[in-house]
């Protein structure tokens, strides 16, 4: 095969050389590169085996992506390493929690968080708001979960941010005093930013 390259080369026989070079890169074990002349050819299940042998995850992946085949795609994105496109994968496939997994993986908490919301995995909603650093939507969180020592320090966090964010939280305090059902949220409001005789007057009413 290889004396006869130079021949086809010279006849500019394209397709017996471009079979040829194919041929030799595959002996070498070169398979990335013999994928892509695959292409070349559109012969896409011999530039599949090629990648296979080659480990070539991302190709496949973005190969199995546009054929839709979100599920293999998915599994190649994660052994290529990019979380964020096998993300997109299991989303695609309503597979949420997967989805979300690989969200969190890839480092986008604010793409996984309503994924989790929907899905009332809380401990990883937690998750999602802590490495936001929002602490507002974590003292309400903890405050839903009768959490309320961790409620309180959040909420202060949240107020230690500005001067607005504490009166922010006064002023709700403020209006949820007056509400029989809502005196504990007004207390912990009044704990976190040090307003502690208040605080006392509604956890011990």
């Amino acid at each position: 095969m290889t004396r006869r390259f130079p021949l086809w080369k010279e006849l500019k026989r394209k397709d017996r050389i471009l079979l040829c070079e194919i041929s030799l890169l595959e002996n070498e074990e070169r398979y990335a590169e013999a994928a892509g002349l695959w292409v070349k050819q559109k012969r896409f299940d011999r530039a599949v085996e090629n990648w296979k042998k080659a480990k070539a995850y991302s190709e496949l992946g973005s190969y199995y992506f546009k054929l839709r085949s979100y599920s293999l795609a998915g599994e190649n994105f994660v052994a290529a390493g990019q979380f964020l496109d096998a993300a997109l994968c299991y989303k695609r496939l309503k597979q949420l929690k997967r989805a979300a997994e690989y969200y969190v993986a890839g480092g986008e908490y604010a793409t996984a968080l309503p994924l989790y919301i929907r899905l009332k995995a809380w401990n990883e909603v937690i998750v999602c708001y802590t490495a936001l650093g929002d602490h507002y939507q974590l003292g309400v969180l903890y405050e839903k979960r009768k959490e309320y020592k961790q409620a309180i320090q959040e909420f202060s966090l949240y107020a230690n941010g500005s001067n607005t964010q504490k009166r922010q939280l006064r002023d709700e305090a403020k209006e949820m005093e007056g509400v029989s059902r809502s005196m504990i949220r007004a207390g912990i409001r009044y704990a976190a930013i040090l307003q502690h005789r208040e605080a006392a007057a509604l956890f011990f009413s």
